[in-house]
């Protein structure tokens, strides 16, 4: 990520979420440079999450930067290890087996 794209970013996500332009300074720039880091990007993509949360400790609302499924699917497949990813969705108790030959679920 280029240094006018992350701005953008960021200005994009303050925006959207004002919570997050209360944090400090340092935790948002810090959860940027993971993001430009690791090639992913918050927003719509849904590839990581900015999470404002309050830091008792410090006495000070900080960004807790979280990646979701869809960012280590997407780590996953830029790895190259994987030739193929198959994600299936569930709740809690809903699958005890899965064979990935047949793509048939044995419920509970």
């Amino acid at each position: 990520m280029d240094p006018e794209r992350l701005g953008i970013v960021a200005y994009t996500l303050v925006r959207a979420n004002p919570a997050l332009g209360a944090c400090t300074p340092q935790s948002l720039l810090g959860a940027l440079m993971t993001c430009a880091q690791l090639g992913l990007e918050p927003g719509p993509l849904q590839h990581v999450y900015f999470i404002p949360r309050r830091n008792a400790r410090l006495n000070a609302d900080e960004v807790n930067f979280q990646i979701g499924y869809k960012g280590y699917i997407q780590l996953a497949i830029r790895s190259g290890q994987y030739r193929r990813i198959n994600v299936i969705a569930l709740k809690e108790g809903e699958l005890v087996s899965y064979n990935r030959l047949t793509e048939k679920s044995s419920p509970s």
